[in-house]
């Protein structure tokens, strides 16, 4: 995702891009990158014009394992740092 990412700042940036531009781009850029079936099954109309968050579960979409580290270092007890 990072190089998607790289290369989509590298092509419109100092621009606008509409959403008909973005979405031919996405498609060009991972055309030969993931299985044809992949992209012909992005659902374009709930992602971008539905309200609310897409039907993705973040917890199966994205690497949460920083995250998960956080939020055990969060429950780990600590002792105050001041002079009594």
């Amino acid at each position: 995702m990072d190089a998607f990412l790289k290369a989509h700042c590298q092509r419109f940036k100092f621009s606008c891009v509409s959403e008909k531009v973005w979405r031919d781009f996405f498609l060009s850029y991972f055309q030969n990158k993931v299985d044809a079936k992949v992209l012909d099954s992005i659902d374009w109309d709930t992602w971008l014009e539905k309200p609310g968050m897409p039907p993705v579960d973040p917890r199966k979409a994205f690497d949460t394992s920083l995250l998960d580290q956080a939020a055990a270092l969060a429950q780990v007890p600590t002792k105050p740092n001041c002079a009594t």
